[in-house]
C-alpha cells in the first residue's frame, strides 16, 4: 500500500480491493491445507488458525482469540520455544517432535504429537526486511509416535520372554547334569522302573508338561508363568502327578523323570 498515494482515488480503491481479495484467497487456501497452521502478527498475537489446526486438537477458533505466543509460559518451557523465538527474530525455526495438550490452556480437546516449522513472514522495505508476522505449521505424528511406542513395548516384552526362556534352559541343562551324576541317590521308597513305566503311561498331557518343568528345576511359580496357569492349578497338577506315580517327594519326582526318559530313549 506504500505506493497507492501515487494513484487517483478510483485506482487506489481498486488496488486496495484487489489486495483484500488476494488476502481472502490466501486464507481460503490455508484453511484447506493438510497441515495445521497458526498465523501471528509481529507482536505475537494469533490472527488466524486454519481448519486442520482446529481438527488436530479438536478446538474451535475461539480458542486462539486473544492468544499471544510470546506471552505463553507453557510454550516458553517447551523445546518449541527456541523455534518460535527465532521466527519472531526473522529466522526460520524447526519444531522437533512436541507433545501438546489443550489442558495446558485450560481447555478441553485432544492431546497430540506434532512436528513442523516456525516461519517468519517478511516484506521488503527500502531494500530491507520488515517482519509482518509468523506462521507455525504443524504435522500430526501422533499415530507414528504411538506405533513406535507400541513397537518398543513389544520388543521389550519379547526380550523379556526370550531372556526367561534362556534362563529356564540353562537351569534345565544344569539340573539334568546333576540328575545324571546322582544315579546312586535313588530313594528306596520309589516304585521300580517297570512300575514307573506302567504308572507313567497314564499321565495326561498337561500333567506331563508340569512334570517336565518341575523336573527341570522350575519352581511352581515359574511353571505357572510358562504354562499360563494359576499357581493353585500347578499345585493341583503336581499333587495328581505324585499320586499317579506313587511318589513322595520332589527328589523322587526328578529321579522318576530321569529314569522314565532313559527308558524311553529321550536322554
Amino acid at each position: 500500500m506504500r505506493h497507492l498515494f501515487y494513484l487517483d482515488d478510483d485506482k487506489a480503491e481498486q488496488a486496495e480491493q484487489a489486495l483484500k481479495e488476494m488476502e481472502k484467497r490466501m486464507l481460503r487456501e490455508l484453511d484447506v491445507h493438510r497441515y495445521g497452521i497458526l498465523l501471528f502478527d509481529a507482536d505475537g498475537n494469533c490472527v488466524s488458525a486454519n481448519h486442520q489446526w482446529s481438527k488436530l486438537y479438536e478446538l474451535d477458533m475461539s480458542s486462539v482469540k486473544d492468544y499471544n505466543s510470546l506471552e505463553d509460559k507453557n510454550v516458553q518451557s517447551k523445546d518449541i520455544w527456541d523455534a518460535v523465538k527465532n521466527a519472531f527474530s526473522g529466522t526460520p525455526g524447526v519444531v522437533d517432535e512436541d507433545y501438546f495438550s489443550p489442558a495446558e490452556w485450560g481447555k478441553t480437546g485432544r492431546s497430540r504429537w506434532t512436528e513442523g516449522h516456525c516461519l517468519p513472514i517478511t516484506t521488503d522495505v527500502d531494500n530491507g526486511q520488515s517482519l509482518l508476522g509468523v506462521a507455525i505449521i504443524l504435522n500430526d505424528i501422533t499415530e507414528m509416535k504411538r506405533s513406535l511406542q507400541e513397537a518398543e513395548r513389544l520388543r521389550a516384552q519379547v526380550s523379556e520372554v526370550y531372556n526367561r526362556q534362556q534362563e529356564l534352559l540353562r537351569g534345565f541343562s544344569s539340573y539334568r547334569e546333576r540328575l545324571l551324576t546322582a544315579s546312586s541317590a535313588r530313594p528306596k521308597t520309589m516304585p521300580g522302573i517297570d512300575q514307573l513305566r506302567k504308572y507313567g503311561a497314564s499321565v495326561p498331557k498337561r500333567e506331563q508338561e508340569v512334570f517336565d518343568l518341575l523336573a527341570a528345576g522350575c519352581t511352581v511359580k515359574e511353571v505357572a508363568h510358562v504354562l499360563d496357569l494359576a499357581i493353585k492349578s500347578v499345585y493341583t497338577y503336581r499333587t495328581r502327578l505324585m499320586e499317579r506315580l506313587h511318589l513322595c517327594s520332589s527328589v523322587e519326582l526328578a529321579v522318576a523323570w530321569r529314569e522314565l526318559h532313559e527308558v524311553s530313549g529321550d536322554e
